[in-house]
């Protein structure tokens, strides 16, 4: 198996030490977006990673993206605004989601998701941004077997 692509959109407190970990953990190929275009730039320049420009252009190249936003309207934007992920995956994608948000609204956007044949893991996550950065969040995980499955390397993480 090769190895997983990975991108993360979501560079506040939280999100940035998730993609810290991830970078200094294996994923030394680890894309990087933001909803603010400075973000993004400023954390590539620190620490790695390779910012790209919209969640499209993420996804077209990922296995599987992380989500660490702040409310399931933004998580909707990425997926389905503008240059959405959604219209980017390949078949077989996937979408971490770390945010604590509405139950029911994760479930509609699992729903359209699938329709665009990606599944979402929805894996809130609990703890400080110090313990994202080492990587002792506490997740509860759902989704799909295969697709939690799949996404293990990254949890694990």
């Amino acid at each position: 198996m090769s190895a997983l692509r990975v991108g993360i959109i979501g560079l506040g407190a939280f999100g940035s030490r998730v993609a810290m970990r991830l970078l200094w953990s294996g994923f030394h190929t680890l894309q990087i977006y933001d909803l603010s275009e400075e973000t993004p730039r400023v954390f590539s320049n620190n620490w790695g990673g390779l910012h790209v420009g919209s969640p499209k252009m993420m996804a077209q190249s990922s296995d599987i993206i992380v989500t660490v936003l702040p409310s399931a309207a933004a998580i909707r934007d990425v997926c389905f605004g503008w240059q959405g992920l959604a219209t980017g995956f390949s078949r077989g994608g996937i979408l971490i989601d770390l945010g604590v948000t509405d139950p029911m609204e994760t479930v509609a956007l699992a729903r359209e998701l699938k329709s665009h044949n990606v599944d979402l893991v929805d894996a809130p996550a609990f703890g400080t941004p110090d313990a994202a950065g080492e990587g002792k969040l506490t997740l509860i995980v759902g989704g799909e077997d295969n697709a939690v499955e799949r996404s293990r390397p990254v949890l694990e993480k």
